[in-house]
């Protein structure tokens, strides 16, 4: 499945992720479950933060797969992305986060557990995917445009030297020369 140039904004939820992929049925016999998430927002998701398997704005769980392409993950009352695994249980998620902002989430980063995700070209806060670097302001402002388009002074524009998608950002700039802006929308 793929999710592109879509807003996900204000929602409320007392249980699941904005996004949730499950794909335990394929310990069962099913199939596993693939998601593209590109060129897309997602802010001021509210959530349960203390019941922590309803606190993300996008999920991943057992063998599923989340890749996550030039999106912006602002301004959030729940962790920000969860690639989750079962405890005892010799199944993960996997997938990737790439040219992306995320920023100012209540619950936390993108938390990890077990699982193997590729990171490239982030900015902000991402706790697992990047444990060693630390959080940077990706300088997100409010536009005439509208909200989380990047600063004119942001380290965020120009930094990534190769599209994780073609195409388009969400408010329907071309990313056609390269160096590509992190998060959904190109300068």
């Amino acid at each position: 499945m793929e999710v592109e140039t879509t807003a996900f904004a204000r929602n409320v939820k007392t249980s699941g992720g904005g996004i949730a992929v499950d794909a335990i049925g394929d310990i069962l016999g099913g199939q596993e479950s693939t998601v593209l998430i590109s060129d897309s927002l997602f802010s001021d998701h509210e959530a349960d933060l203390g019941a922590i398997e309803d606190s993300y704005v996008i999920r991943a769980l057992e063998e599923s797969v989340v890749d996550i392409q030039q999106s912006t993950i602002a301004r959030n009352d729940a962790f920000a992305v969860g690639w989750v695994g079962v405890p005892d249980v010799p199944v993960r998620s996997d997938g990737s986060l790439s040219n992306s902002v995320v920023w100012d989430n209540a619950g936390g980063p993108v938390v990890l557990s077990p699982s193997h995700i590729i990171g490239v070209c982030n900015q902000g806060e991402l706790g697992g995917v990047f444990p060693a670097v630390p959080p940077t302001d990706p300088m997100l402002i409010t536009t005439p445009r509208g909200d989380f388009r990047l600063d004119p002074l942001s380290a965020s524009i120009d930094a990534c030297s190769v599209a994780a998608t073609s195409g388009k950002g969400l408010d329907g700039v071309l990313r056609t020369m390269e160096p590509f802006d992190r998060g959904a929308f190109e300068f």
